[in-house]
């Protein structure tokens, strides 16, 4: 799915409670879509700001502890290396 499709999607699915998004997320992630996508789906769907829509993408029953944990990870790594890179500047 391009991020058009992803936002197209988002903004005709209509989730009556998190149990149905968290239903979606399974589908979209048994397609392939990645972690980044589902962000994206839910940030639209939800009609949140990113970090909003990545906290609640991460609290769906969608992701094994594992997961959670490796995206947890990735994105603490991403935020000390923008945080260095500032400290340089």
């Amino acid at each position: 799915m391009t991020i058009n499709e992803i936002k197209e999607a988002a903004l005709a699915f209509k989730a009556n409670n998190t149990q149905e998004l968290s239903d979606k997320m399974r589908e979209l992630k048994d397609n392939n879509l990645s972690f980044i996508g589902c962000i994206v789906f839910v940030q639209y769907n939800q009609r949140l700001s990113l970090l909003e829509a990545r906290k609640k993408t991460l609290e769906l029953d969608t992701w094994t502890v594992d997961e959670k944990a490796e995206y947890i990870a990735s994105y603490n790594l991403m935020m000390s290396e923008f945080q260095d890179n500032e400290d340089e500047d």
